[in-house]
């Protein structure tokens, strides 16, 4: 499901998003490294976390 096209997510709640993943995750995700289509749904997003070394 995307959750911008669902209306679920806008541009505030992605950078809320990226600052709860850097809190949890522990890592650093630059709001100008990815679009708001990488952090659109959950697959996305947990490819993001894979690339950045989460597992």
């Amino acid at each position: 499901m995307d959750l911008i096209e669902e209306g679920l997510m806008d541009s505030i709640a992605i950078v809320e998003l990226i600052v709860a993943v850097e809190e949890e995750f522990g890592v650093t995700l630059s709001p100008t490294e990815y679009e708001k289509k990488d952090l659109a749904s959950v697959r996305k997003i947990e490819k993001v976390l894979l690339e950045k070394g989460v597992h």
